[in-house]
């Protein structure tokens, strides 16, 4: 019967955490996006196929983003502010990645 409610559990949807979410970026960081084994143990509360999915669905996300400010930033729509956000974002994350050294 532990079994079942395993299963259950695993086929029941739940949000990531800020916390979770952290650490799977800190994660990306470390280990690069393929190793997602690595990732799953660094975050510690998520499975592989979980951090898989985790990270298609963030990195559309972003892609999307990244897109919508690209847009914004030619027509300087009311958008705008997202474009000066997401280059804001990348710079931050750039300039953190070669400092964690």
């Amino acid at each position: 019967e532990s079994q079942k409610k395993s299963k259950e559990d695993k086929s029941q949807s739940r949000y990531w955490t800020e916390v979770e979410h952290q650490r799977f970026l800190d994660a990306l960081q470390t280990v690069g996006p393929k190793d997602v084994k690595a990732i799953a143990q660094f975050v510690g509360t998520r499975s592989a196929t979980q951090v898989r999915t985790h990270a298609q669905k963030y990195f559309i996300k972003l892609a999307r983003m990244k897109k919508s400010a690209e847009e914004a930033a030619k027509t300087g729509g009311p958008d705008a502010a997202q474009a000066w956000w997401l280059k804001a974002m990348q710079s931050k994350s750039s300039s953190s990645s070669s400092s964690s050294s």
